[in-house]
Order: structure tokens, then sequence, then C-alpha cells
């Protein structure tokens, strides 16, 4: 891999999309889970978590039970394949 490919990387880790910070959230909630074990998982601040969660729900991606579990919904899994898939063309181009 080119020097600029690993700098395109490195500075890609740094600041994930809403994109990447979606799909860690979603791949953290497969399993109903607490919301503070998805914050440790997606490595996110509180406020962030709190953001990212509202706007997830809004999309209908993620879901809370009754329980207080959060857990990703079937749209969401779709978010997630798609999301996914697209990362693996990009990794691989």
């Amino acid at each position: 891999m080119s020097y600029f490919y690993k700098s395109l990387l490195y500075r890609y880790e740094l600041n994930r999309s809403r994109e990447k910070i979606s799909a860690d959230i979603l791949s953290a909630a497969q399993e109903p889970i607490l919301r503070t074990l998805i914050m440790y998982k997606a490595n996110l601040s509180f406020d962030q978590l709190k953001t990212y969660m509202q706007y997830l729900k809004e999309k209908q991606f993620i879901q809370r039970s009754e329980a207080n579990l959060w857990v990703i919904t079937d749209e969401g899994r779709a978010f997630l394949r798609q999301y996914q898939l697209v990362a693996e063309i990009i990794d691989n181009a």
C-alpha cells in the first residue's frame, strides 16, 4: 500500500464519518445491550452517543426494548450490511 493511501487511512481513522460511527453503534447493538456499553464499544463520549442514538432512532435503525436495552432493527441491519459492503469495496480498491 502506498504512503498516500496509508495517510488517507490514518486520517480516516482519526476522523470517523457519521456513517462509520453509526455502523460502529449498530454493530455493538446486534444483541440487546445497555447504552453505556454501546458508548464504550463505539468509542464515543456520552454527548456524542446521545446525538447519534437520537439520529439512529429517528431513522428507525435502533430501538429500545422494554428491558431498557438497545437493539438494532431490520432497517439498521440492512444499513449495516450495505455499509460493510461499501467499506469492503473501498478497502480492496
